[in-house]
């Protein structure tokens, strides 16, 4: 796959923020789901795959989807640790989402792990 390819992917996933933070959810992760199926493709260990991975995570919480979105997060959180420093925002706001899917799922103890 080429470049155009890859900016392609980067595009769809800023339009599924996009959406996402408009509320149309179901659009956001389409946009977001086809993003990161080139991304994967691509460069699977990117820092734009994990925010891709990190967006939809958000999107499935906000469908209610608390399973696929502790999934997604925790890939995400798996690649931002091997590339961000331990104390990095980003890596805070993955385990800040992480927190609340526990949370839902009424998971007490583990939320705070």
């Amino acid at each position: 796959l080429g470049n155009d390819t890859v900016l392609v992917a980067e595009v769809m996933k800023d339009i599924g923020a996009l959406c996402l933070l408009v509320g149309d959810l179901t659009k956001a992760r389409d946009y977001l789901g086809e993003a990161l199926k080139t991304m994967n493709s691509t460069n699977p260990n990117g820092l734009g795959t994990a925010d891709t991975m990190h967006q939809l995570g958000k999107v499935m919480m906000k469908m209610k989807y608390r399973d696929e979105a502790f999934e997604a997060l925790s890939e995400a959180l798996k690649i931002k640790r091997r590339r961000l420093e331990k104390d990095d925002i980003e890596v805070a706001d993955i385990l800040s989402e992480i927190g609340l899917v526990h949370e839902e799922r009424k998971q007490w103890s583990t939320s705070l792990e």
